[in-house]
């Protein structure tokens, strides 16, 4: 099968390495902190604002997960207006919605659309697409390990989490980002435009200027041949992860719950985490050798085998089991997700790179809304606060991995190139 990809190669000295990557992992730390958000809001949401309702609030974030269809939008954007302009714009787009959480009415309607605000920015993805045009296609995988391994490094939240919560309330989580952000634009400002993104847009005014045709958006160019084979298992990989990572999203309100809603319990869990979780992404670096669909199966067999065991032995061993074996869930789950951001870009037209990474995760992240009605679905038949409840939920989470694996044998799509070819 042949290799696809028209990134850069050898552009960025080691300073310029490790400054875009810096810089990545300073937005990737904002995703973050709004990623840990729900575990604050969501058992607040239900206990205070909606009379612990956990089946309703499940049923409105699936419907609020259609917000995330704008991700699509922002992919086109990002072809338009470049990779610098869409970068600040997606560190001050978290921020907004987080500023409207603490400052706004005290209603569930408000969190519901601060929550529907937040999905299109922190989950584009799109700050993945300097990585893939900049550094050495050898060194993708190792430079989108180290900036999720860096930029979410959650034990700053874990720390902060009972301070802001008892001192502040629990919609002051959200606003505490401003010095993140702060930081990720003075880091932004000597940031330069992409080298391939500027040599296309030189090439399409040169053509224009010709008279000739120049390469210009269309949705053809994202699902034709190789690119499509690409794209379909990329967007796939997402669906997949998000399912099982969307309907997990409740880990905390199940910590919280089964052990009378402590915040600081909950944080201690996620400080130990956080370390099995950056572990798990040091792995990612092993996909620059063995390629990445090699990698895609080893983290899929692995998932497997962690969602059957956290799913089951609650089940026969109570509460205890389930809690002390998220550690190791969060670091099986998690290592695939740099190859998940890095894949749909790495592998399309620099024309339709941003655009490609939009539909990727618009797609891809239906989850967003099937994965919460499932649960919604599960709470209303099962109950909630049962352990079969939470185990069933768990070992269902199977399904969608072993979809992902047989449709990537039978599509069987391309490995990134690991040299440079025409944009």
């Amino acid at each position: 099968m042949g290799k696809i990809s028209d990134a850069a190669s050898g552009l960025m000295n080691r300073h310029e390495f490790w400054y875009i990557t810096a810089l990545t992992c300073s937005v990737n730390f904002i995703d973050g902190w709004y990623s840990t958000a729900p575990g604050i809001s969501n058992p607040n949401i239900i206990a205070e604002l909606l009379g612990g309702d956990s089946a309703f609030w499940a049923y409105l974030l699936g419907i609020a997960g259609v917000a995330n269809f704008a991700t699509i939008g922002m992919g086109i954007l990002s072809d338009y207006i470049g990779r610098k302009k869409m970068e600040l714009l997606l560190i001050w787009g978290m921020f907004a919605g987080g500023a409207i959480m603490y400052f706004a009415g005290f209603s569930w309607q408000v969190c519901l659309l601060v929550y529907m605000m937040e999905y299109p920015f922190y989950l584009c993805n799109l700050w993945s697409v300097p990585l893939a045009e900049n550094v050495d296609p050898k060194k993708r995988g190792q430079a989108q390990s180290i900036a999720n391994m860096i930029g979410s490094l959650i034990p700053l939240s874990s720390v902060l989490q009972p301070y802001i919560f008892n001192n502040f309330g629990w919609r002051a989580f959200w606003v505490f980002s401003l010095p993140m952000c702060i930081v990720a634009t003075i880091l932004w400002i000597p940031m330069k435009e992409s080298y391939v993104y500027l040599r296309m847009k030189k090439r399409r005014a040169e053509a224009r200027a010709r008279g000739e045709s120049a390469p210009r958006f269309a949705f053809r160019d994202i699902i034709k041949g190789e690119y499509g084979k690409a794209f379909i298992v990329g967007t796939v990989w997402m669906f997949m992860w998000n399912f099982v990572g969307r309907s997990t999203a409740w880990d905390a309100y199940l910590v919280r719950t089964i052990y009378g809603q402590s915040v600081g319990f909950w944080a201690d869990l996620a400080l130990i985490s956080t370390f099995t979780t950056v572990v798990g992404y040091a792995a990612t670096m092993l996909s620059d050798r063995i390629g990445r669909k090699t990698f895609f199966l080893a983290w899929a067999v692995g998932d497997l085998f962690v969602m059957t065991l956290w799913g089951l032995l609650p089940l026969y061993w109570g509460a205890d089991v389930f809690i002390w074996l998220y550690p190791l869930k969060r670091a099986v789950h998690f290592f695939i997700l740099p190859i998940l951001f890095m894949y749909p870009v790495e592998t399309m037209p620099t024309h339709v790179r941003g655009t490609a990474a939009g539909f990727a995760n618009g797609l891809g992240r239906i989850a967003y809304i099937v994965g919460p009605m499932a649960i919604g679905f599960m709470f209303d038949v099962l109950g909630w606060n049962q352990m079969n409840t939470i185990g069933y939920m768990y070992v269902a989470m199977v399904a969608p991995v072993i979809i992902g694996i047989i449709l990537q044998y039978v599509i069987n799509p391309p490995e990134p190139a690991r040299k440079e070819v025409a944009a």
